[in-house]
């Protein structure tokens, strides 16, 4: 399962199935977290911090590669 957090608030999470999508002639795996409001997230993964410090600003798509640790 992968979850997002407000920085400073890692037990208020949010979570979603990750789905995998058609891009041409690959797939990419992406999940869409919705209401988030701007600011500094965690990104958790089977409930293990894989990425801290992700940026989210208003009205963008925010990207983070996650197959490699980074807190």
């Amino acid at each position: 399962m992968i979850e997002i957090s407000r920085a400073g608030h890692d037990d208020e999470r949010q979570h979603k199935e990750v789905l995998e999508r058609p891009l041409g002639e690959r797939s990419v795996f992406a999940a869409a977290f919705d209401g988030l409001r701007e600011g500094s997230y965690t990104l958790w993964l089977n409930d293990v911090a894989r990425s801290r410090e992700v940026a989210i600003t208003g009205g963008r798509v925010a990207e983070c590669d996650w197959r490699t640790r980074q807190t």
